[in-house]
């Protein structure tokens, strides 16, 4: 029931809500998919509660700003990765593989660059 009524939803702060705090994942994970505000992925991405919604939010992200922090702060290596791999600069991506503490993230930000 709640799968559908997110088919309907074209509230994005609602649906931003629902991505990072709803029980049940594949409600989460329609509600990323309907989101389309950057500030509010960018919000998913970072404080949301669980790390599937969180790396799709920065999948759909463009806002270098963002996926820099994102990929040279976040405590999950999947969505500092899944950050990088969004990345084009070369200066930014060469201080991930020098100085990045995640041997996944240091090599997907070499591999990039």
């Amino acid at each position: 029931m709640r799968f559908a009524v997110i088919e309907n939803l074209t509230d994005q702060t609602l649906l931003a809500d629902i991505a990072k705090n709803d029980e049940v994942w594949h409600v989460r994970k329609a509600a990323v998919e309907k989101l389309t505000d950057q500030t509010l992925l960018s919000d998913v991405a970072k404080n949301g509660k669980y790390d599937n919604e969180r790396k799709a939010a920065v999948e759909k992200l463009t806002g270098s700003p963002v996926l820099v922090d994102i990929a040279k702060n976040d405590e999950n290596s999947d969505i500092s990765e899944a950050a990088v791999e969004k990345l084009t600069d070369p200066a930014v991506l060469a201080d991930i593989a020098k100085n990045d503490n995640e041997g996944y993230v240091r090599k997907a930000a070499a591999d990039k660059h």
